[in-house]
């Protein structure tokens, strides 16, 4: 199936995949060719692909997923391929989001919550980091 990831900053994937498994904001979801018309919300998570064989991988950040006539577009604020990732600057960042998550714990706000996704999203980065080079 045709495969894009799009951002802001325009087109950081396209190509074609076999299987495409993506974090959505309630759980993860599979694709694979021949899937029936889609389109649902991401959350922040590792999205993998399946292309020539290879199973590659990006890092999003929210966004919408969309599958119709056998391709799937993903449309997110940021993607990162594990290569792409600056990995002092997520532990930086997972510690700052770690120090927020304590001081706004009792609060259980829009800070709160603001913070466990910026943890959830140094989490994925630093994790990601360690996977192999994508190719596509």
């Amino acid at each position: 199936m045709d495969f894009e990831v799009v951002t802001p900053k325009g087109s950081k994937i396209k190509g074609s995949a076999v299987q495409v498994n993506a974090p959505g904001t309630v759980g993860s979801l599979g694709i694979l060719p021949g899937h029936r018309p889609l389109i649902t919300s991401l959350g922040i998570g590792l999205m993998s692909y399946l292309h020539e064989g290879a199973t590659n991988h990006l890092v999003i950040n929210g966004g919408y997923l969309e599958v119709a006539n056998d391709k799937l577009v993903v449309i997110t604020e940021s993607a990162e391929t594990p290569e792409e990732i600056d990995v002092p600057r997520a532990e930086a960042a997972l510690q700052r989001a770690e120090e927020q998550i304590k001081e706004n714990e009792a609060k259980k706000g829009h800070s709160l919550q603001f913070a466990l996704e910026a943890k959830k999203r140094a989490l994925t980065r630093i994790e990601a980091s360690k996977l192999k080079k994508t190719s596509l």
